[in-house]
């Protein structure tokens, strides 16, 4: 009841269940648990420190009343280094992160915060390099390398995510996932020529059809957009078919094409809108300016005013905090829309 409630957004529903559930089972951890989680959700930080806190006084719940593993544990301690790192109080985080670490060290999500904290701090590469690779204990293997060639290409270093995922192919050897994230290396740093054979290697699996996609952005990034065209056709058969028409409009865009609506329906609308915004979330970092501008074109043939709120957070994301910030303000005008998350966005960015 709690987790459908969580879900319907019935926060007030939600919490009056969690209290009748502890009145009856007093050591149920996973209710405090998702207490606390509902808490984070609604920005409470205090309250949801306090129920975090809380589930790790309590422990594990006896098995009966145990349905998430680690709420009174490892879970926990995660959770409050995650509000802590929201908080941008960096050494309580990277402690509760520790802690976390200390009683499940198999547990990869703390690293990666370990891995934000030490950039925030401003260190030199090589040192977060090395502390990066003290966490694994002298054990790097393959596992160990692509983990840190993710950390690092999270973070935009893709040089170095590069000479990672190198250190992985030695060790393990046609593995697709790795193959896929060499591709990713030379992509995101550029070398589009370089990439497309890469991803052409992977001929099958969970990485095809994402293999396909970046190979035609490959085609387009070199203006080719012959080659671009014929691999969509290509791939027709087997290619989800919304990806294929976003795909299909943004070539013609770049093309200086015409292009019609894709779509007028608004829920349909909001799986193509989240189709264009991964397009987006990648070119921005890869293209240039007439590129980037070409596709940002695609959001008109969509209907749905959640856009451009989504576009002031992409640009929020990528430190064009002016873009934002105008983008964020025809947001409220043109639609009144506004969330949480953005007004926290927006309150960073008072001074522009």
């Amino acid at each position: 009841m709690v987790m459908s409630y969580d879900e319907l957004i019935m926060y007030d529903e939600d919490f009056k269940t969690i209290e009748d559930g502890l009145k009856y089972f007093p050591n149920f951890t996973d209710l405090e648990f998702l207490r606390g989680s509902v808490y984070h959700k609604q920005n409470k930080f205090t309250l949801a420190i306090k129920s975090f806190k809380r589930c790790i006084e309590l422990g594990e719940p006896p098995a009966y009343l145990n349905f998430i593993m680690g709420v009174g544990s490892y879970r926990a301690y995660y959770a409050l280094a995650e509000i802590f790192f929201q908080l941008e109080d960096y050494d309580e985080s990277y402690n509760y992160c520790i802690e976390t670490l200390k009683i499940k060290s198999d547990f990869l999500s703390p690293f990666y915060t370990i891995a934000k904290i030490l950039f925030k701090r401003g260190g030199d590469d090589d040192s977060i390099k090395a502390q990066l690779e003290s966490f694994f204990g002298g054990n790097l293997d393959g596992f160990a390398y692509i983990t840190l060639s993710d950390m690092f290409f999270g973070e935009g270093k893709y040089d170095i995510a590069y000479e990672y995922i190198i250190k992985a192919e030695a060790l393990i050897e046609q593995d697709p996932r790795v193959v896929y994230f060499k591709g990713m290396c030379l992509f995101y740093l550029k070398n589009f020529s370089d990439a497309y054979p890469v991803f052409n290697k992977i001929e099958s699996g969970e990485f095809y059809e994402k293999a396909i996609n970046n190979m035609v952005l490959c085609e387009v990034l070199i203006d080719n957009i012959d080659g671009a065209t014929k691999l969509l056709n290509k791939a027709r058969k087997f290619q989800n078919n919304d990806i294929r028409i976003v795909y299909e409009t943004f070539i013609n865009l770049v093309e200086g094409k015409n292009c019609k609506t894709i779509s007028k329906d608004k829920r349909q609308s909001v799986n193509y809108l989240n189709i264009i915004f991964d397009l987006l979330k990648v070119l921005i970092k890869v293209s240039d300016t007439k590129i980037f501008q070409k596709a940002l074109q695609l959001i008109k043939l969509v209907e749905n005013d959640e856009a451009i709120l989504r576009l002031a957070k992409l640009y929020y994301n990528n430190e064009l905090y002016a873009l934002a910030y105008q983008e964020f303000i025809k947001s409220i005008k043109m639609f009144g829309k506004i969330d949480s998350e953005g007004l926290q966005m927006m309150k960073k960015m008072g001074g522009i």
